[in-house]
């Protein structure tokens, strides 16, 4: 699998390039375009086969104990403690808690937007 990244550039709230990085290009295109958050693709596709990069919000559709439908929003991140990709499972603004994302094989994971563009999910 070669390795795929997308650009986000906080100066124009936008995306930029997406794909397989031409770290020569990034360079100039960074001393042009101001700062760029660099964001990893995970090598996984959610439900929809859309796939799943770093900082990506997704949600996990469950039932509770008592059977009631539920669902949480997870931020995509890098555990580097772990070395994996996993996802913040902490309660709304109380960041922090990861949990590998191989974890949620078998949900109903979906990616609903991303950190740049909807951090308000995560308070849900």
């Amino acid at each position: 699998m070669k390795n795929k990244y997308r650009a986000w550039m906080k100066e124009y709230r936008d995306f930029a390039i997406q794909g397989e990085p031409d770290f020569k290009s990034i360079k100039s295109f960074m001393r042009l375009y101001g700062h760029l958050d660099l964001e990893q693709f995970t090598g996984l596709i959610d439900e929809n086969g859309k796939e799943i990069f770093e900082g990506d919000i997704l949600i996990d559709e469950f039932n509770n104990t008592d059977g009631e439908p539920n669902h949480g929003y997870y931020e995509v991140v890098y555990d580097e403690k772990k070395a994996c990709w996993a996802v913040d499972v902490s309660f709304k603004n109380d960041r922090g808690y990861l949990q590998p994302i191989y974890t949620f094989f078998g949900e109903n994971l979906e990616v609903v937007g991303n950190i740049h563009q909807n951090k308000d999910l995560l308070c849900q």
